[in-house]
Parts: structure tokens; C-alpha cells; sequence
């Protein structure tokens, strides 16, 4: 990894990570707070919610998130900003089209959406998913062209932290002045503020940005040309994204369609946990696919493979820890929200281990969306979404929430198999860690243990996890980090100043 990305990398992932865990840390309380005063009935209707306005705006926005940071970066290497600016222009105008045309069909099509879900209260949530919707549309555009501007600190502090921040102020600051009892409504609200004020930062940003560095609005650019290859583009990338949307979120459509909210509720908890575990993932991601993409542009493919395998290598050894509590202590974890939420421990266990695959092939899907491979990724997120909903639909009626973290977590591990196996093959990069085969044996090992332990007391599982933490981790640190990681991570300490 040359000394520039390494700095860049360090500098993004760094602030990313600090972030991340606050932010992680705010959502957790925030998840809490919910739980504890709405119950698990009221907090799975806003789970439900959320999640049909994730998959809603993933399939309106049609790839553009994607689409648009792709060409942001590769005008950026070529220089052209006048092609910046108008790819900006043409994403945001694209997006609020397709904004108005989801939103005309929730008002004409709500009663026969409201059919699918008979146990959850559809009407309160279409109507609040009505007026975020533009929002939740624009945001993740206007998020990736900021990420293809390397403006990294704004993006990075907004979505990670200050999001999660103003959520939960909204919503206690509701509960202060509220005279009723809390309930589904003032959460969404409390969502509404967040969304709105980050998408509001957002937009100030891009704009000050484009005042910097572009010059005044040119039509004299082919801007008809442009629009059909964002298309061409981002129309593979919106098959990847409803894909891994049906992939992510199926569970909760589907538990929220054959169940009640009450198992919404529980599961959506045990999901916001596991989640935790790729948060450093999340860290890279913030910074990622901008090296990936002018790396892969500039031929630096010897570069862009240490990157990748380091990468890979310490983002498991970083969260090896936080999985071993996951797995040692889910029922003490889960009852934290309170005593019906201890129901889902097996959920925890079965979504922290898919977790923990996922963040072991790091970044390699944006290897390949970044490289020119998004027919493959897309066609892999295909199969897998439809696999998770045939899983969803055999699974859950048979064993309930369980089922479902069972097909989710299933399918994930396939989808992170399968492009994988593109890069090595198409591309001759090793999306995985050093030594993969001797880390997934011992992650395994303690998994096991962590199964057989279950049913014995808190003292004992404290002790297991502590003997596998140190022994794993020694062994991790002596087998796995070598010489490379150790220069690379002196240099980059020297790129900084720390000796």
C-alpha cells in the first residue's frame, strides 16, 4: 500500500472508527430507551417501518448512489469538473423524479400495502414513510457524491454520529414535553428531525464544495451522454442494492407479514446488536472505494491487493473480541431491553457469527463495484436475495424468529463466498485475510465451546471467554500479523508523526 493511501486510509478509517463507535453507542442507547418505553408491539412497528422505508428508497434512488460515486471518482482522476458538476446536477434531478413517483404510488397503493401486514398498525407507518421518502432518497446520493469528493469528515461525523445524536435528543426532548404515553409516532418524529437536519448539512456541504472547485453550471458539456451512462451504470447498481436489500432486510418484511410486532421487535434488536460487529468495517467503507477505484484505475494492482489482505487481516483481529461476548453472554445481552427480549439469544448468536463473516471479507464488494464488475456483483446479490426470501418463507413459520436470522445469516456468508471467489478468479486479487483457513478454525473452536457453554453459569462463560480472547488472539498476532503489517503500520505511524 503506497504511503499516501495508507495516510488517507488511516486518517478517514481513523475519525470513521471514533465515530462509528460513538455513533454505535448513541444507537444502542437510543435502541434501549425505544425498547424500554415502547415495549417490543410498539418498537417492532417502527422496526417495520424503517425497514420498508430502507427498501422503498434503496429501489427509488435506481443504483444512483452508487452510479454517481463511481463517476465522481473517475472525473476527479481525470480531472474533468465540469463532468463533476453535471453528474452531480443529473443524479439529484434523477433522484427527485423518482421520488415523486414512489411517493404518488404509497398514497394510491397504501390500503393495498396495509393488506400485506395484517398484525402491524401499516396506516401510521405509509404515513410517515410518505413525507421521508424524498428524503431518504436524496440522502444516500447526495452521501456517496460527498464520499467521491473525499469529503470524508463531514459524511463520516454526520451519518455515524450526529444522525444517531439528533434521533435520540428529538425523541427525549418529545418524551419531556409529551403529555401521553409514548408510543410508534413521536419515534418516526424523532427519525423525521435526524433525517431532515443531516440532509440539510449535506446539502450546504455539497454546495460550498462545488463554489471551490468547479466552475460555473456549462451546458456545453454532452450532458445527454452523461445521463445515459449514469443509467447504463447505476441500473445494474439498483439490482445489487433491492437485491441486498431483499438480502438485509427480508427477515423484518417478512417476520412483520407472518408473525407479529412483537417478534419484529425482538429480532430487530438482536440485528441492531450483531451489527455492531461490522462497525469497523463501516469505518473503512466511509474511505474505501475511492482508493479501490483510483487504484483499480491507475493499474496499482499489486497495491491495491496489500491493501485489501491488510485491511482484511486486522479487521478481524479487532473484532474477535467483540464477536467472543456476543456469543459467551446473549441472554444477559438481550435482557438488557428487557425480560421478552431475552426470547431472541439464539438470534444473536446465529446474526454476530454472519457478522463476523462479513466483516472477514472486508470491502470486496465495493472491489468489485468499483472495478467494472457490477454485472457479477449484481448477479450474485440476485441469487442471494431470492434465496434469503425462499429461506424466510420455509423458515419462519417452521422455527420463527430464529428462521430468520438462520436464512439471513446463511445467505450473507453465500453472498461474501461468491464474490470472493469473482475476485480471485476474474481479477486474481484474495479478497480474505492472511492465513483465512487457520482464523476460521480457531473462530470456529470458540464458537463451539461458546454452544456447549451455554446453559452454565455466568462465572464460568466469563472465564471461557477470557481463556479464548487471550489464547486466540496470541495466536492471531503471532501466526497470521507478519512482517509487512508490522512495516506498514511504523510507516503510517510515521506518516503521522508518532515514532
Amino acid at each position: 500500500m503506497k504511503g499516501n493511501d495508507s495516510l488517507v486510509l488511516l486518517k478517514g478509517s481513523s475519525l470513521s472508527m471514533l465515530c462509528q463507535v460513538m455513533g454505535k453507542g448513541v444507537a444502542f442507547a437510543t435502541n434501549f430507551i425505544f425498547a424500554r418505553m415502547l415495549g417490543p408491539s410498539l418498537l417492532g412497528n417502527y422496526y417495520l417501518g424503517i425497514t420498508l422505508l430502507t427498501i422503498t428508497s434503496s429501489v427509488a434512488a435506481m443504483g444512483l448512489p452508487k452510479g454517481a460515486l463511481r463517476y465522481v471518482v473517475e472525473f476527479r482522476a481525470r480531472k474533468e469538473k465540469e463532468n463533476i458538476r453535471s453528474i452531480i446536477y443529473i443524479s439529484i434531478l434523477l433522484g427527485l423524479s423518482s421520488s415523486i413517483i414512489f411517493m404518488l404510488i404509497i398514497f394510491f397503493f397504501r390500503e393495498s400495502i396495509a393488506v400485506l401486514f395484517p398484525n402491524a398498525n401499516v396506516a401510521l407507518i405509509l404515513r410517515y414513510l410518505f413525507w421521508l421518502l424524498p428524503f431518504s432518497i436524496l440522502l444516500p446520493i447526495l452521501t456517496e457524491i460527498l464520499r467521491g469528493c473525499r469529503q470524508f469528515t463531514v459524511i463520516i461525523f454526520g451519518q455515524s454520529f450526529l444522525w444517531a445524536v439528533l434521533i435520540l435528543c428529538s425523541f427525549l426532548v418529545i418524551a419531556f414535553f409529551s403529555s401521553d404515553k409514548m408510543n410508534t409516532g413521536h419515534a418516526f418524529l424523532a427519525y423525521i428531525i435526524g433525517t431532515v437536519s443531516i440532509f440539510l448539512i449535506y446539502v450546504v456541504t455539497l454546495r460550498k464544495w462545488l463554489l471551490n472547485n468547479t466552475k460555473s453550471r456549462a451546458y456545453k458539456y454532452n450532458e445527454v451522454h452523461i445521463t445515459k451512462n449514469l443509467v447504463k451504470t447505476s441500473l445494474p447498481l439498483l439490482i445489487v442494492s433491492a437485491s441486498s436489500m431483499l438480502l438485509t432486510w427480508t427477515d423484518t418484511i417478512m417476520l412483520g407479514s407472518l408473525l407479529d410486532s412483537k417478534d419484529v421487535g425482538i429480532y430487530g434488536a438482536a440485528l441492531r446488536i450483531a451489527i455492531l460487529i461490522s462497525f469497523i468495517l463501516g469505518a473503512i467503507n466511509s474511505v474505501i472505494p475511492t482508493l479501490i477505484g483510483e487504484n483499480y484505475h491507475s493499474s496499482n494492482r499489486g497495491d491495491l491487493q496489500c491493501m485489501l489482505r491488510t485491511i482484511c487481516t486486522w479487521l478481524v483481529y479487532l473484532v474477535i473480541p467483540l464477536l467472543i461476548i456476543f456469543i459467551n453472554f446473549p441472554k444477559e445481552i438481550m435482557t438488557l431491553f428487557g425480560t421478552e427480549f431475552g426470547a431472541g439469544y439464539m438470534v444473536l448468536v446465529v446474526l454476530s457469527l454472519s457478522q463476523f463473516i462479513n466483516v472477514f471479507f472486508g470491502p470486496v464488494g465495493y472491489l468489485l463495484m468499483m472495478s467494472g464488475y457490477e454485472r457479477a456483483l449484481s448477479g450474485i446479490t440476485v441469487a442471494c436475495g431470492l434465496l434469503n426470501v425462499l429461506g424466510n418463507w420455509i423458515l419462519i413459520p417452521k422455527i420463527g424468529i430464529l428462521g430468520a436470522a438462520i436464512s439471513t445469516g446463511g445467505t450473507l456468508v453465500l453472498q461474501n463466498l461468491f464474490m470472493a471467489s469473482v475476485a480471485l478468479k476474474q481479477m486474481k486479487i484474495k479478497a480474505t485475510p492472511k492465513a483465512p483457513w487457520f482464523i476460521a478454525g480457531i473462530v470456529l473452536i470458540m464458537a463451539l465451546i461458546s454452544f456447549v457453554l451455554k446453559d452454565y453459569k455466568v462465572t464460568l462463560r466469563i472465564i471461557s471467554a477470557g481463556v479464548e480472547l487471550l489464547i486466540g488472539g496470541v495466536l492471531i498476532l503471532k501466526c497470521v500479523i507478519d512482517d509487512s503489517d508490522k512495516r506498514l503500520v511504523a510507516n503510517v505511524l510515521k506518516q503521522v508523526g508518532i515514532n
